[in-house]
């Protein structure tokens, strides 16, 4: 099932625009990236979703750890994540599809 919305530049950390018009496309990567970086409490109709992953660089938590928190995050928003990785630069692949 694709989720669209307006896509995001996440390079220039904008909006994608094109043609002077906001782009909209599959948006499931967006969302996946979104709730790996968001912290909890930062989406306001799902307080619990967020892995604050940029705050977990100097932790003392385990990859493991994350790898679980990015797991029970993306099941939460009803996706099925098939694949967590995490390389030492703390660059995260995830191969989700959404569920629900």
């Amino acid at each position: 099932m694709d989720t669209r919305d307006i896509l995001f530049d996440f390079d220039n950390n904008d909006l994608e625009i094109s043609n002077g018009d906001f782009v909209i496309g599959n948006s499931d990567q967006q969302n996946v990236q979104n709730i790996i970086q968001a912290h909890k409490g930062q989406f306001y109709q799902t307080p619990l979703i967020g892995v604050g992953i940029l705050s977990e660089m100097n932790s003392a938590v385990t990859l493991q750890n994350i790898k679980n928190r990015i797991r029970t995050n993306l099941l939460i928003d009803g996706y099925d994540p098939d694949g967590i990785e995490i390389d030492k630069n703390f660059i995260v692949t995830v191969n989700a599809k959404k569920v629900k």
